[in-house]
């Protein structure tokens, strides 16, 4: 008998190579043909299942983790395609923080949004990215500000150093440099979410549990993205923060709908 496991990763323990690997080993005890390959849902794990499947090359960067700390980390190029994948988990990832440092007030997705600058600025105008796993309730505005998009109080002064806790500042918005960046690449988001952005079933009141978030904040992290939401569908001219899949990875699904 052939077998051939394919498991998912579990969230804070084994990922799907240490996974399928156990698996194999015991299989093969047992006298069975037995051969692994790693899968992902967009999120732990997704580079894993890319280069177990696709001819790439590592690629290898220093980002800022989710409280904004200096890390190293990778995304892969596949050169004949030129293609970039991203993982977001590999910069703006729960696994990145310990328990005790999980906030989603404090959390930003600055350091996804460098990982994709770079590939961009590398003169890759493919990127397909895996979002899940964050440690994050930011709406993606950390994305958005490293990729050149500004933000403003209602004093008009700018806010840096995107993260959950600040969008209810967001008043208006200068998205002229974010979109000038991105014009000519073309983004393939992969995610099993597809929770709206906002209320009883979005981001906040779903996922910012597992993220740090007392029962008692979620409406408060809810209002705040939903100013911050109002402020980015006006500056647009559209709505999107109820499509399907724009709460996915604390609303960075809205961000990739915006762009």
């Amino acid at each position: 008998m052939k077998v051939l496991s394919i498991i998912d990763s579990f969230k804070g323990t084994l990922t799907s190579v240490e996974l399928g690997k156990i698996a194999t080993d015991i299989f093969a005890q047992k006298g069975l043909d037995a051969t692994w390959l790693p899968i992902s849902d967009g999120g732990d794990g997704f580079l894993d299942a890319i280069e177990k499947v696709v001819s790439t090359e590592r690629i290898a960067l220093k980002v800022s983790d989710p409280l904004g700390r200096e890390i190293d980390t990778y995304y892969l190029l596949d050169e004949e395609k030129k293609t970039a994948y991203i993982e977001m988990a590999k910069c703006s990832g729960i696994n990145l923080l310990t328990k005790e440092e999980l906030n989603p007030f404090l959390t930003s997705t600055y350091g996804f949004g460098q990982a994709i600058l770079h590939a961009i600025d590398s003169g890759i105008k493919s990127i397909t990215v895996g979002i899940g796993g964050s440690a994050t309730n930011d709406g993606g505005s950390g994305l958005l500000e490293a990729l050149g998009c500004r933000f403003f109080d209602r004093n008009k002064k700018e806010l840096f150093n995107m993260c959950g806790g600040k969008l209810d500042l967001v008043q208006t918005i200068d998205a002229t440099v974010l979109f000038e960046t991105i014009k000519e690449v073309r983004f393939t988001v992969l995610s099993d979410v597809t929770n709206p952005l906002l209320k009883e079933k979005g981001a906040s009141f779903v996922y910012a549990k597992q993220k740090g978030a007392k029962e008692e904040e979620l409406p408060i992290l809810d209002a705040k993205m939903a100013n911050y939401a109002r402020v980015l569908e006006s500056y647009l001219k559209k709505d999107f923060s109820g499509l399907p899949g724009a709460g996915a990875a604390g609303g960075v699904g809205f961000a990739f709908h915006s762009l």
